[in-house]
């Protein structure tokens, strides 16, 4: 909630080597998105949540060209590996800031994709149930659905961070399910040296 916190646990991501990033906002169309949060995973259950307020998202936080200035050098340095679900959305989403998120190395969704490509579902949720044996909060449970749904921005700071800090933990834990089986499938050449930064490539 403060910028001291949020100092001291960047610290600990910078030490990290390599973390989940994961973006609440308040729209699905990375163009129309407004930050809300971001939670940040580097080991197996254990994550924060860093609420934001913006000229368009006046909650409890902290502000956010306030939260990027201590953010940013982490984000920016490709030395630190990126973990994420559909990472390409938080890209876009950092680059309307000005933050060009470096360091791309594993997405959940795409490794998801690669090792079950007739799969009909990648998303967080069923993989976190499939390989994880965790059922997730679901996103209709914090917003709703149809006339009564509201955007991220109008959820209570307590369950958003948990939902938010819970989409990170998990991907951090299917990294280390998934990349293993990428390996015995013989997908790691495809996966990290063309999936991967190809993400990038698209987000651009």
């Amino acid at each position: 909630r403060t910028e001291r916190e949020l100092r001291k646990h960047a610290a600990t991501l910078e030490q990290s080597g390599a973390f989940a990033v994961h973006t609440e906002t308040t729209s699905a169309n990375p163009h129309l998105a407004h930050h809300v949060g971001m939670s940040f995973s580097w080991q197996e259950k254990e994550a924060f949540y860093v609420p934001l307020k913006s000229p368009h998202h006046q909650g409890e936080g902290i502000a956010l060209e306030e939260a990027l200035q201590v953010l940013r050098p982490i984000l920016e340095d490709r030395r630190l590996k990126k973990l994420g679900q559909n990472i390409k959305y938080d890209c876009m989403v950092f680059r309307n800031h000005g933050v060009r998120l470096a360091g791309i190395h594993f997405d959940t969704m795409v490794a998801s994709y690669l090792l079950q490509p007739h799969k009909r579902n990648h998303n967080l949720d069923d993989l976190a149930l499939e390989c994880l044996g965790v059922k997730k909060i679901a996103t209709a449970e914090l917003i709703g659905r149809g006339k009564n749904e509201v955007t991220m921005d109008q959820v209570p700071l307590e369950k958003v961070a948990e939902y938010a800090c819970e989409d990170a933990d998990c991907v951090f834990r299917l990294k280390q399910h998934l990349a293993p089986r990428l390996a015995d499938e013989g997908l790691e050449k495809l996966f990290y040296d063309l999936e991967m930064p190809r993400i990038e490539v698209l987000a651009e």
